[in-house]
Parts: structure tokens; C-alpha cells; sequence
């Protein structure tokens, strides 16, 4: 099935289907996912180098999620110091 952001086929358009009596149809659609990438560099949310790449990949090819440790661990060099 077509998601967006999350493609399970290595298809990173978007897609819905549309449900009939006698037929199911899946329709794809492009969308611009370095405008996705580029909002997601923009917005501030507090990601090292290594989550950049992660999101980067995970949005145009997909992939399984990351355990919880895989996803956020960060460098020492990378955390803030308060």
C-alpha cells in the first residue's frame, strides 16, 4: 500500500486507493521530498548528523523503525552542555 514518507515498495511517491464495488485502484503521486527534507532541516527540531541521514533515507526509501536507542543516540561531542 502507498504511504507517504514511509514507502514499504521503494516507491517514495504518495498513493491512495480508491475502493469500488468490483475493483480497488491505487493511484500514485509525485511529491517534492527534498521540500519535506528541507522543512524537516528548518523546523529546529534538535537531530545530530546521523538522525539527518536516517530521516533523509527513511522519507525516500523507507525502512523498519529504528529501536528507540538507534534513532536518538547521539555522540557525546553532539550533546549540549547545561
Amino acid at each position: 500500500m502507498p504511504a507517504c514518507g514511509q514507502p514499504r515498495d521503494n516507491d517514495p511517491r504518495t498513493g491512495y486507493a480508491i475502493v469500488s464495488e468490483k475493483e480497488v485502484r491505487i493511484v500514485r503521486l509525485e511529491y517534492d521530498i527534498d521540500a519535506v527534507i528541507g522543512a524537516l532541516a528548518m523546523s529546529g527540531m534538535p537531530v545530530n548528523e546521523k538522525q539527518k541521514e536516517y530521516l533523509h533515507n527513511f522519507l525516500r526509501y523507507g525502512d523498519s523503525l529504528p529501536t528507540q536507542s538507534q534513532a536518538f543516540r547521539t555522540a557525546p561531542k553532539d550533546r549540549k552542555q547545561g
